[in-house]
């Protein structure tokens, strides 16, 4: 019994042994792929900076709440990458992409704005500020331009 346990032993060290040998080369393929499919560029793209006030009927919004800016086309070249703000009781905002505030890439978006009153739960529909049938604006952030000032006013919800 003492044999076999020793054999055994010897047989899973050397498995074992040869398999981290094998995994160096597919380490190395590994960490090629992912450089090259999160890329080595020289970073990110040219941002412009979109800042407003949200408002509901002219008004101070009644809560906090976010802002989502949905890419729906851009110039040649530039990648899609959509963008959110979130504002306060004063209804301030500055867009994010890639990090808080730093902006939009220049292109077309869908606005949609986003301000619970109750939020919306598995077993619960959640009741919004935001009135039914708000069309939100579609912006054009320019390629020339460094910021752009988006004023967003909402229908207050009965």
């Amino acid at each position: 019994m003492q044999s076999l346990t020793v054999s055994l032993n010897t047989t899973v060290r050397h498995c074992a042994l040869r398999r981290s040998a094998s995994a160096g080369p597919s380490a190395v393929l590994l960490i090629v792929l992912v450089a090259l499919i999160c890329g080595c560029g020289p970073g990110r793209p040219e941002m412009v900076t979109v800042h407003g006030k949200v408002t509901f009927d002219g008004q101070p919004p009644p809560g906090p709440g976010v802002v989502f800016f949905a890419q729906v086309s851009r110039p040649e070249g530039r990648p899609q990458r959509p963008g959110l703000a979130q504002f306060d009781e004063s209804g301030e905002y500055q867009v994010g992409s890639f990090d808080r505030g730093d902006g939009l890439v220049p292109g077309s978006y869908r606005v949609t704005v986003e301000c619970w009153k109750d939020v919306p739960t598995m077993g619960a529909a959640g009741t919004s500020y935001v009135g039914s049938g708000f069309e939100p604006p579609t912006i054009e952030v320019p390629e020339d331009a460094s910021q752009i000032e988006v004023p967003i006013d909402v229908p207050l919800a009965n």
